[in-house]
């Protein structure tokens, strides 16, 4: 009797287990797409066949859930729908180790950053640092496996962020937990401190933003990327970076992508360390600036994507940035490049471009446009698959020459007084005299107390006429003048004097 309980038992229990498995296996994780922004009778929609809800998007006309696999035709079919779509694993594109090693204590004592940072350095970045155009205000959104950011090179210009890999829903910490630092090596690369120790980002003034959509393993999902994506453009971001890649087109990904861009977001992404195969999405969307590998001597990286879709290249090979614990190390491939053009993005909007375009405003297009543009062309002259439009390159702003501005007037009684002089060195300067007034202006030029008689000249205006304008150009290369503008008019006219280098 207690053999044949038994038995029974076992069989009940058996047949639990065999119903729970294949309930368990007929639920699918999925995103919906909807026609209409998605409302009250959408989310009634998915409760009353099963559903549960999993995210809502604000720039996104979908909803993340999970559905029994016998519902799926009957909510495809429904003329609400415009698409269902497996919320899929993706995965963070896996970098190759480089040495990954500390250098902290050699770095804090050198200060030499840019050494340090090489790849940052290859790009020329230094020169706009230089000349005070460093990213600041610009808002940078991450999406990787977070950031470190206590990390003493970062934790200046981390500004905040959102997790949405951890099923606690009150856990918005965007912490990188990763093995190898994925998050936190991009961010390095983005937005390293100029602060004398360890290495330097291309912005190193940007602010940048965690937005933790791949777990400690570098696995996250569809609707955890559009989430982030959705965020970035939600709380106003500038650039989002992705470093996460797949062979799979999701249209909830394009949509949102598209809806970013359309926002004014400049969106980058990895091409993919797929070994000279195609593309990854999400970076081979018309949306997302597809980011390509090269070395130091500016070959393309034998881990790279190629197709039409790269647009441009950057240093991925060996490229040192920021790890865990306070370090720094070494990782390569395309996730370690894109970071390069993110940075690069962040000093033109800082700097400004100008309407590129020609569109009447001056926005993201024109930031892309610009990076074009100013690309170093490799390989086959012109656009190609393998480089795009090339390597890109930081921004020279034009540092403007001031402007000696000078008013000469004619006082009563002070002749001497009306006298105006102004020194000029080494370079050709331009001389313009806009007269209000005055007779006559005489400019006499002196070196080294001399008088030079042919470069002194005297020049006349007529009287009661409109403001006349008297340009013309000073050599003083390699030697120093002093220029004596002296008045004669009536008393209270004047002239404006402006010299500046050419």
């Amino acid at each position: 009797m207690l053999k044949k309980f038994v038995s029974s038992a076992i069989a009940i229990g058996l047949s639990l287990i065999l119903v729970n498995a294949a309930a368990y296996s007929a639920e699918r994780k999925v995103i919906i797409g909807f026609h209409n922004p998605p409302g009250p009778a959408e989310h009634a929609m998915i409760l009353d066949a099963g559903g549960k809800i999993k995210k809502r998007f604000r720039h996104l006309r979908a909803i993340s859930a999970d559905i029994l696999d016998s519902e799926v035709d009957a909510l495809r079919s429904n003329p609400e729908v415009a698409y269902i779509e497996e919320d899929a694993l993706i995965q963070a594109i896996d970098p190759l180790a480089g040495g990954i090693r500390s250098l902290l204590s050699m770095a804090q004592a050198t200060g030499l950053e840019y050494e340090n940072a090489w790849s940052v350095s290859h790009i020329g970045s230094q020169v706009p640092h230089d000349r005070g155009v460093a990213g600041a205000g610009i808002k940078i959104a991450v999406l990787d496996t977070g950031i470190d950011y206590n990390h003493p090179d970062l934790d200046m210009n981390y500004a905040g962020g959102e997790n949405f890999i951890s099923i606690d829903p009150d856990n918005h910490d965007p912490f990188d937990d990763s093995f190898n630092s994925h998050g936190t090596h991009v961010a390095g690369t983005i937005a390293a401190e100029l602060d004398g120790a360890g290495v330097v980002g291309v912005a190193p003034e940007a602010s940048i933003y965690a937005v933790k959509v791949l777990d400690g393993a570098g696995f996250g999902s569809v609707s955890g990327v559009v989430a982030g994506i959705d965020w970035a453009v939600a709380n106003q971001m500038d650039i989002i970076n992705l470093s996460m890649g797949f062979t799979t087109y999701y249209q909830s990904l394009a949509d949102v992508c598209e809806a970013a861009n359309a926002a004014g977001l400049v969106v980058i992404a990895a091409a993919g360390n797929s070994y000279g195969g195609p593309v990854l999405y999400p970076a081979a969307l018309p949306s997302v600036i597809a980011v390509g590998a090269t070395t130091i001597f500016d070959d393309v990286g034998f881990m790279s994507a190629n197709g039409p879709e790269i647009e441009l290249t950057a240093p991925g090979l060996n490229v040192n940035s920021t790890i865990a614990n306070a370090g720094y190390g070494f990782l390569g491939g395309t996730s370690q490049a894109a970071p390069h053009v993110t940075g690069v993005a962040a000093l033109l909007m800082s700097l400004g471009v100008g309407d590129i375009d020609g569109n009447g405003i001056e926005d993201n297009n024109d930031i892309r446009m610009q990076m074009r543009l100013t690309a170093l062309d490799l390989g086959d002259p012109g656009v190609d698959t393998i480089f795009g439009y090339g390597l890109v390159t930081a921004p020279e702003p034009v540092v403007e020459d001031p402007v000696t501005h000078l008013i000469v007037d004619k006082l009563k009684g002070h002749s001497k007084k009306s006298k105006k002089t102004a020194t000029i060195e080494d370079g050709v300067f331009e001389v313009r005299i806009v007269n209000t007034g005055l007779s006559q202006i005489k400019v006499k030029v002196y070196e080294d107390g001399e008088k030079r008689c042919n470069l002194s000249e005297k020049y006349k205006f007529r009287k009661k006429s409109a403001p006349q304008e008297v340009v013309f150009d000073i050599d003083a290369t390699g030697t120093g003048f002093d220029l004596i503008f002296a008045p004669k008019g009536e008393v209270g006219s004047f002239a404006d004097v402006y010299i500046q280098m050419r």
